[in-house]
């Protein structure tokens, strides 16, 4: 801000405010070659990224090894422009398989993750490892279940210490062949995943009439109160449900729907995802069918402790299908979503969207596109993950088959982003601006026009980067617009980025701000 008020002390001028996120270049971040084998890094309940300042952590799976999955991380210590040679931490042998990682910080910086395996046989379990170091070791895995069989999509919050670790995740042992039936179950460890203690059941219906799957799971910091929503087919449809243990993991109280859809037309409600905001507000999101024949993300949240819920808020555009949202909060409870979105599928295929709310969830702001690759049809990017840091900066980071479309051979991308909302600074003498400036914000092209009876007076239009200085200077234009294609004075392509229009008509100046999309 201190730059933009030098800036403006020298420009009197009108400026209004974009009050949105631009994101920078989409970054590999999986270091074997692109297009190579499959990379994916689940997205709703299953955190796979995370983030402690500019340091963020990113957890996947990967099948570099001969086809076998297995589990690796990164890091990046400069705000996501750079990542860090790939650890892999589990699998990527024929009998030992993983996938399925999710991943938590404590308040010192400690990363834990736990994740699901395949191994030879009906079995897939559930472990847990952590690092104590920022990533640079990870300690042994540990078996979380108590029942090997059919355990999958791990979900895992931790208190702030680190010593009590809580996981939820969809299982088996109830099933009854030939039916496949899963119920959401949880354990914990209170001695920093050491050990677990024996799981208990958080859904509390008939365990044999209906699934539950998809648990994401959160605390408060001490770790006194866990909460966990998935989705649930109690009512012959899929919705979200809800139960919270204010007993450290002991127990559930009994389950409560969080979907406002009661009394209307059954439909479809899945795929949550949960967040506990240092406030105490539970949100949580999920992709949600109430409205014609596409997904829409929606919100809710919980400002009593989840003992109930507020009315739902939709949060993506309802105009094109949003599907497996994943949530996040920074300490100043502001709220941010990002999801695969197929607006474009005809034009630009799959892309990664973006909204977040800055009044503690109930108003979100337009959606804006993270991944910097529009692509074609059959380029498509997906699992979308959300971290965000107390600055303010955006972590996003998803799967993508920009390398290699139409074929099962995905990369990890991520993307930082930057809010680009300035105060709005008011001119006493200028009550309104001649200016029309489209479209803002703008990829390839910005148009700038003024009123005709202008066109003979005299015209400056200098444009200035977010520093101050001066890109591009345009003088006696020959008619009364101009389009600037996003060039500089010698012609060189400028970065995505803020910029802001001098433009001085007649003795007058206005600045209007700019933001150039990639």
């Amino acid at each position: 801000m201190r730059i933009l008020r030098l800036l403006f002390l020298v420009i009197p001028h009108i400026m209004f405010s974009q009050n949105n996120y631009v994101f920078g270049p989409s970054i590999r971040v999986n270091d074997d070659p692109p297009g190579s084998s499959w990379h994916d890094i689940r997205s709703s309940g299953q955190h796979g990224i995370a983030c402690r300042g500019d340091t963020v952590y990113v957890v996947f799976t990967d099948e570099r090894n001969s086809g076998n999955r297995a589990i690796y991380f990164s890091r990046s210590t400069d705000a996501g422009q750079n990542w860090s040679q790939n650890i892999r931490l589990a699998g990527g042998s024929s009998n030992f398989e993983a996938s399925w990682a999710s991943m938590a910080l404590d308040k010192y910086g400690g990363i834990y993750v736990v994740f699901q395996s395949w191994e030879p046989g009906p079995h897939r379990n559930i472990y847990f490892l952590r690092s104590t170091d920022g990533g640079n070791n990870f300690s042994d895995s540990v078996l979380v279940i108590d029942t090997p069989y059919g355990q999958q999509r791990p979900s895992i919050a931790v208190d702030s210490s680190g010593q009590n670790i809580f996981v939820a995740w969809d299982d088996q042992r109830n099933s009854n062949p030939p039916e496949v039936d899963y119920d959401i179950y949880f354990s914990k460890s209170m001695d920093g995943g050491m050990t677990f203690q024996p799981s208990i059941r958080v859904n509390d219906t008939d365990t044999s009439i209906s699934w539950q799957q998809n648990p994401s799971i959160g605390c408060t910091r001490s770790g006194n109160t866990i909460y966990v929503a998935w989705d649930d087919e109690r009512n012959q449809t899929r919705d979200v449900y809800f139960s919270r243990s204010v007993d450290g993991g002991q127990s559930f109280e009994t389950n409560i729907l969080v979907n406002d859809t009661t009394g209307t037309p059954p439909s479809s409600q899945r795929e949550p995802s949960l967040c506990v905001a240092k406030s105490g507000t539970i949100y949580i999101v999920w992709q949600d069918l109430r409205y014609g024949d596409y997904y829409q993300v929606y919100c809710d949240k919980s400002i009593n402790g989840g003992a109930s819920f507020n009315q739902d808020v939709e949060v993506s555009d309802d105009s094109c299908p949003a599907t497996t949202p994943s949530i996040c909060t920074n300490d100043s409870d502001f709220v941010y979503v990002a999801w695969r979105d197929a607006r474009d599928v005809w034009v630009t295929g799959h892309d990664i969207y973006f909204s977040f709310s800055n009044d503690s969830g109930n108003t979100f702001s337009p959606d804006v596109r993270v991944n910097d690759l529009a692509g074609t049809v059959s380029a498509w990017d997906w699992n979308a993950n959300v971290t965000a840091n107390n600055a303010g900066k955006v972590f996003v980071a998803w799967d993508t088959d920009r390398h290699a479309p139409l074929t099962t051979l995905l990369d990890i991308y991520s993307a930082t982003g930057q809010y680009v909302g300035v105060e709005e600074y008011d001119n006493d003498n200028v009550l309104e601006t001649p200016v029309q400036i489209t479209p803002n914000p703008f990829r390839k092209t910005l148009s700038i026009r003024w009123s005709n009876t202008d066109v003979h007076e005299e015209i400056a239009i200098n444009i200035y980067d977010i520093s101050g200085q001066l890109v591009k200077a345009i003088t006696k234009p020959a008619s009364n617009y101009i389009i600037w294609a996003g060039n500089d004075d010698a012609g060189g392509h400028l970065p995505a980025g803020v910029y802001f229009c001098d433009i001085q008509i007649a003795g007058r100046r206005y600045t209007v701000k700019v933001v150039k999309i990639d």
